[in-house]
This record gives C-alpha cells, structure tokens and sequence, in this order.
C-alpha cells in the first residue's frame, strides 16, 4: 500500500516542479496558464475538485445512514452549479479577462469589496485545505499506519511545492 502512495505522491512533486518551467516568470501562466489549457484538462480538474475529502467521506456516511439519495445530494448540486455556472457566467467572465475572482468584484465595485472578497476567498481556502489535509493524514493512519501529524505537514508541503512551482499549469 506504501508503494502506490508514495509513486502517486513523487509524481504530483515532479508535475508540478517541470510546470514551474513553463510558467517563464509571467502571473499570467501562473494563474490561467496563458489560456491554453483544453477543456478536457479544465473539466478534469474541476471533477477532481469536486471529489475532496469532506464531501467524499459525508457522501459515504450519507448514504450509509440515509440512503442514496442523501449521499447523492452533494455531487448532484456541485454537478449543477458547475453547469449553471458553465452556461451563464463562464463566457462574460471569461470575456473580462479575470485573474481571479476577486478582480470581478474589484472591476464591478471597487477596490474595497475586492478585498472583502479577497479575504472570504482565502479563508474558505484555508478552511477547505485544513478539511482536506485532516482526511488525507486520517486516511494515510488507516491505509499505512503513519501518524496524521506528520503525514499532514508532508502532503502540505509537497502540494505547496507542487502548486507554487507550477500554478495551473500543474493541472
């Protein structure tokens, strides 16, 4: 169990440390990755981000406890908003040529509710990596039996290494 672990783990550090040489120093290919991603790529990871830990262990108990349909309400309503999102605001916000989505707010109401956004944004960011790094070194506990605490530090700075060398590239 250790093996495809640590594989999974040393190829994700490679990814994004060979992404970091296509950025060539511009925010720009950090960010959006000069728009040349394809859409599969895009679609992809969006899937992967739907599939994180909190919402992939409350399905499972969900359903467990409840039912399919409990354990289905999740998926089915990120599936929708990423549709809704996808047919009404992907192509104005696109068109704007947004960095982030703060830089929405910024260009609409100024530099203010930017930074309320900014600060929203990260945090819920920052809630969302704790959720994550807590299941991920809960799982590593169960599959390989490490400590959470030092599994946890590992993972984070191998995705920080990993998201900082290659930004979106790294997809």
């Amino acid at each position: 169990m250790e093996l495809p672990i640590t594989i999974f783990l040393m190829i994700s550090f490679f990814i994004g440390v060979h992404a970091s040489g296509r950025i060539k120093g511009k925010v720009k290919n950090f960010y959006i990755a000069g728009n040349i991603i394809p859409f599969w790529v895009l679609a992809l990871s969006l899937t992967g981000q739907a599939i994180e830990m909190g919402g992939t262990q409350d399905n499972a108990t969900f359903a467990i406890s409840s039912g399919f349909w409990a354990g289905a309400i999740l998926p089915i309503g990120i599936g929708m908003s990423l549709l809704i999102l996808g047919f009404f605001f992907a192509k104005p916000l696109h068109d704007m040529k947004l960095m982030t989505l703060p830089d929405f707010y910024f260009r609409k109401f100024g530099k203010w509710v930017e930074l309320l956004a900014s600060i929203i944004s990260v945090t819920g960011m920052i809630i969302l990596l704790a959720g994550n790094l807590a299941g991920i070194g809960i799982l590593l506990n169960y599959a390989l039996g490490v400590d959470p605490i030092p599994a946890m530090i590992v993972i984070a700075v191998i995705v920080m290494i990993y998201t900082t060398a290659g930004g979106l590239f790294a997809v």
